[in-house]
């Protein structure tokens, strides 16, 4: 169809796709108006993973118990344990992920098996929680890396360091071994908690076994020579439960190189055995057939026993004689073997075997039987299958290799001997006139360290041979007689050296004794020998080997060469150092002339070493100077006494004692001292002044000094400190020192002046240096005077020497500056809040007196008492006294004091003469904080009626006391610390317990945090955290909500408003009645409109 589209057409289609444009629209309105959009800002957190990463404890395998497994038509059981074994848990444990493992625990549990398979009662269980730990002290390991095996794959599980063991009962078991690993909350972190367990079944059951045991009587595993020699067979009926093996049939088997083997029979005769032995046992002798076996069947007691029994009906029963062997009763025979005389070498056995054995018992299914069974329906004619009690013939039992026993015998004379002890024995003391030794401190060593020196070296041989007696008779001769020695074999590491020394006897042993010469091994000679060897050890690293030698006819017959030698390693010779101590024997000051005046110096020394004696010794001095050495003979006094010179003048001069021992190795020790220059220096002024400057210094140089009469005079000089006035000099000397010592390299110095006391009468002296600075240097008590001559002596003084200036004579009266005559009055201490005290006091200056200018007062804080030492005041201070306004304050910082001490003020006034007598005292307590420290409880904050302010209200708890008022602090803002409490606070009237606190005028929703605390009289307060919050709301147009009114700051920013939920309601009305009308369209007839649903 083509042309222009009907407009009804239009119309209709325009309705039709504008009605699901506007639905959507106030459906999505509707929607839209529901959503909290805080939330659409939230930022999602997504885990993100990648496999499994992080610690992986997998359980790879139980190693111990095995797993148990039955017998099948194809293979025999496997793994079953024995009862009444005692099993442990053993475990392959590995780290199979990709971080350290910090926190591993295993579990054991055991429980039954039931028949189907399935797992059945509990038995038993044990928990290890720290096999794995971060602390050493819980946990032996720490850490398992990834990929590492615990205990190398082979955990053994144990609890409190005991081994887990367990006996089970016969029975069907399973035994699980689960692994876990957590972080350090405890919390599991296993990437795979699939791999954490494995599972064995352990079947236990009951056992039995028939042994057969053959021994020499001897005790040797190889019997040799050419003697008869006995053998005991024992045969044995074992096993978890009780049982009886019957009809036992044993086979013994004699063959080799042997000319008979017998068997021993008791016949009851009451003659000897066959060892002469009067016990009338074992008389008669059973020879046994070499190669053939000779067939025992009469095994145990013969007696009549049941042989079968019904297990339904006990009457039921046969009854048979049999030769019955009973659990735990051994059946023993004893027998006696002769090897082949002729022959020189060969061997021998006997075997014996279980050929077959009846077992009696409840044997299924050998013993069972079918029968007919009630099965409940009263007919009786059902079959079931009875196991009863019957014999059944056995070739083996659950042990089939005891079963079997052999043992064996040579006839060849085996020849061997061995070294079976190797010491050294130190510590020896050599008597130099006569050379013998003392005995040896240290015996029996067989390892080192050693000290270097001489020692013995101690070998034991033994002989080893089959048959040490061994006489041949033929040939009048003892064929295993040896003669031998030992190679003591010394290799010195330390220079690759080798050294061999033969012995083979030992008359100087300490560990056995003293023995005597040489002696033959076995025959007529000893069982055992000693050989030992002299050795000087210097100091090193040695290897002693001792190798024992059969020499003679059997050299090279030594049939175990593995037992010949025997070595000690490493032997560290370590020499110990030797000591020696210097001392000065010089008392007080050492002095030097600078003309080689000649002085002694007495210097000491003592030596002394483990491994020398001090004859050996060697003791040398290096000295000051000419560094000469001097040697020392008598070393337990070593006493020079050397001339000092001016070689020796110098402080820390030392002199040095080396001691030198037998080995080379040497130790020093350094005494220090100090050699002092002494002299007068001279000089005299044209006008007849004489100085002599007598000092003792660390320089061997020559001092000397200049003095001539200055040109300059001083007139009317104020000298100051407490010289008042002015004075005129007498006399002015310019004064040089040829050299400047300090302090460090000066002892002592006194300078003297002497002069005429007809032209001068100096009443004190002063030095002025080159900046014209003045210091006095004697004072009156300085000058004396005899006759017509005057002697100025400075004060001795190891200071500084006196440096180039003027030497200034002052004469005139002296007039001191004295005591001040302004003192302290009344001193009051006010304590403060902080723990601060304020200290002020006032000045009194008598009638007709004026201040020195130089006063100061003194003022000293002691804590605890009225007078304290200098190191424990509190306060040492001084200052200028406020003369103008007659009194001084002070202030104590609360840093410096202690709440609830009592802290003691003294004031003086005082000059570099003296202080005045009067003094003022007080004392305070420092207090810094409320005592008792009450807390506010139950408080309650509400809104007045004027919405301007909070009323707050709360109770008290503790002692209040010391409370003067309450406090109430309160913010927008909460806080965990009380440290934290905010600034802004109103008081409450002293003793009240409400207050009212302005209201914020901040437009907007808050939340507002209260406290209260105690304040004391200084105003002192404690802190605290908030105690009672309550929701503010305040509109643009004033309007305030308080309390429960209002939401919280969270709810008001993030829930749908109230009136929201109405609109969303009504807009959500006005869609379907829009919709209806627009989705219709047409007359009033049904058929005149177009329903689009």
């Amino acid at each position: 169809m083509c042309g222009k589209i009907p407009e009804p057409v239009l119309e209709e289609n325009g309705m039709r796709k504008l009605a699901p444009v506007l639905l959507s629209l106030l459906m999505m309105t509707a929607v839209f108006a529901s959503i909290g959009w805080q939330e659409l800002e939230e930022k999602a957190e997504f885990e993100n993973t990648s496999g499994r990463t992080g610690p992986d404890v997998e359980v790879v395998e139980i190693t111990h118990p095995r797993q148990s497994t039955e017998a099948d038509a194809f293979s025999d059981a496997r793994n079953i344990v024995d009862a009444g074994e005692e099993l442990y848990f053993e475990a392959w444990i590995q780290n199979s992920g990709t971080e350290s493992i910090t926190q591993l625990g295993v579990e054991v549990s055991v429980f039954e098996r039931k028949v189907n398979g399935q797992v059945g009662t509990f038995v038993n269980s044990w928990s290890h929680p720290d096999v794995i730990c971060p602390d050493p002290f819980v946990c032996a390991q720490n850490e398992l890396l990834p990929g590492a095996l615990l205990d190398f794959g082979a955990f053994v599980m144990s609890v409190q360091g005991s081994m887990v063991t367990w006996t089970p009962p016969v029975g069907d078991y399973y035994v699980y071994v689960e692994a876990t690993s957590s972080d350090a909350n405890g919390d599991s972190n296993d990437a795979d908690e699939d791999n954490n367990v494995q599972r064995n079944r352990v079947i236990v059951a009951d056992w039995t076994d028939l042994s057969v045991d053959l021994e020499w009587t001897s005790g040797k595993d190889v019997e040799g020579g050419q003697d008869p020699v006995d053998f005991t067979m024992t045969i044995t009926s074992q096993g978890s439960i009780p049982w009886d093996a019957r009809n036992v049939i044993v086979h013994l088997t004699a063959d080799g190189l042997m000319d008979s083997a017998a068997f021993w029979s008791d016949e009851n005769d009451g003659t000897a055995d066959h060892h002469n032995n009067a016990s009338h046992r074992e008389e008669t002798v059973n020879p046994l057939s070499l190669g053939q076996p000779y067939n025992f069947s009469e095994i145990g007691t013969y007696g009549e026993v049941l042989i079968f029994q019904n297990a339904s009906d006990p009457q039921d029963n046969q009854s048979d004689n049999r030769w019955n062997l009973r659990t735990g009763v051994p059946w023993v025979l004893n027998g006696t073997v002769t090897p082949d005389q002729q022959a020189t070498a060969g061997d021998y056995t006997l075997t014996a075997t279980i050929i077959e054995f009846t077992e009696y018992g409840r044997i299924s299914p050998e013993c069972d039987s079918e029968n007919n069974a009630d099965l409940g329906d009263g007919a009786g004619n059902e079959t079931g299958t009875t196991t009863n009690w019957c014999e059944v013939s056995r070739i083996k039992d659950d042990n089939s290799e005891s079963q079997t026993s052999t043992i064996t015998g040579t006839v060849e004379n085996r020849h061997d001997i061995s070294v079976d002890r190797l010491v050294m024995n130190t510590g020896y003391m050599i008597d130099e006139s006569t050379g013998e030794w003392s005995p040896a401190e240290n015996v029996g060593l067989t390892s080192g360290p050693v000290s270097p020196g001489w020692m013995t070296i101690e070998a034991m041989v033994m002989h080893r041979g089959n048959n040490p007696a061994a006489y041949d008779a033929v040939n009048d001769e003892y064929p295993q007689e040896y003669d031998w020695n030992v190679t003591f074999t010394i290799t010195n590491r330390s220079d690759n050296s080798v050294e061999e020394i033969h012995a083979n006897s030992c008359e100087y042993g300490e560990l056995y004794g003293e023995y005597g010469p040489y002696a033959t091994l076995g025959g007529m000679g000893a069982l055992d020998a000693r050989a030992c060897i002299q050795y000087e050890m210097w100091p090193g690293l040695y290897d002693v080997t001792a190798t024992a030698n059969l020499i003679g006819k059997y050299s090279g017959f030594d049939a175990t060469s593995f037992n010949d030698a025997m070595t000690i390693q490493s032997i560290s010779a370590l020499n110990n150092r030797p000591v020696v101590t210097a001392t000065l024997g010089n008392s007080g000051t050492i002095y030097a002339g600078a003309d080689d005046v000649a002085s002694i110096i007495e210097l000491s020394a003592s030596a002394s070493d483990v491994e020398d004696e001090d004859t050996t010794l060697k003791i040398s001095w290096d000295l000051p100077g000419e560094m000469f050495d001097e040697d020392c003979i008598d070393l337990t006094d070593c006493v020079i006494s050397p001339m000092l010179n001016s070689d020796w003048i110098g402080k820390g001069r030392t002199a040095t004692v080396t001691v030198e021992d037998s080995y080379g190795l040497k130790v020093s020790d350094i005494v220090t001292f100090d050699v002092w220059h002494k002299m007068t220096a001279y000089a005299e002024t044209a006008s007849g002044v004489n100085m002599s400057y007598d000092i003792e210094y660390a320089d061997d140089t020559p001092f000397g000094v200049t003095l001539t009469d200055s040109t300059d005079t001083f007139t009317g000089k104020a000298l100051g400190g407490d010289f008042s006035g002015t004075y005129d000099s007498v006399a002015v000397l310019d004064y040089a020192p040829s050299t400047l010592y300090s302090a460090g390299d000066l002892l002592n110095s006194q300078m003297t002046l002497r002069y005429d006391t007809t032209s001068l009468d100096p009443t004190s002296v002063w030095f002025v240096n080159p900046n014209g600075n003045w210091a006095l240097i004697a004072d009156t008590d300085d000058i004396s005077v005899v006759g017509t001559e005057g002697t100025i002596t400075l004060p001795a003084s190891g200071e500084d020497i006196l440096g180039n200036g003027q030497i200034a004579l002052m004469g005139g009266e002296i007039i001191r500056a004295g005591i001040p005559d302004l003192h302290p009055m009344t001193m009051t201490l006010n304590p403060q809040s902080g723990g601060k005290i304020g200290m002020q006091w006032s000045y009194m200056l008598p009638a007709g007196t004026t201040p020195l200018g130089t006063e100061y007062y003194h003022l000293v804080v002691c804590e605890g008492a009225d007078d304290c030492a200098e190191n424990d005041r509190v306060l040492d201070t001084t200052g200028a006294p406020d003369t103008a306004n007659n009194q001084d304050t002070y202030t104590l910082t609360g840093t410096s004091t202690t709440h609830g001490s009592m802290y003691y003020a003294t004031v003086s006034i005082c000059s570099q003469d003296g202080c005045h007598e009067t003094v003022a005292k007080n004392s305070a307590t420092a207090d810094k904080e409320v005592d008792g420290h009450p807390t506010a409880t139950n408080m309650v904050v509400n809104a007045n009626a004027g919405m301007t302010a909070w009323d707050v209200t709360w109770e008290t708890d503790g002692d209040t006391s010391d409370v003067k008022m309450w406090r109430v602090c309160y913010s927008d803002s909460s806080w965990t610390n009380a440290g934290d409490m905010p600034s802004t606070c109103v008081d409450a009237a002293d003793g009240e317990t409400s207050v009212s606190a302005p209201m914020s005028d901040v437009i907007g929703k808050k939340k507002f945090y209260f406290t209260a605390v105690p304040v004391d009289a200084l105003g002192n307060y404690d802190t605290a955290v908030s105690l009672y919050d309550v929701n503010y709301e305040r509109t643009s147009d004033g309007t305030v909500n308080t309390g429960d009114t209002i939401s919280d700051q969270t709810a008001a920013e993030g829930d749908v408003p109230t009136w929201a939920w109405g609109a969303i309601i009504g807009i959500v009305a006005v869609a379907f009645v829009v919709g209806a009308f627009i989705l219709s369209r047409g007359g009033d007839g049904d058929e005149g409109k177009d329903w689009d649903y």
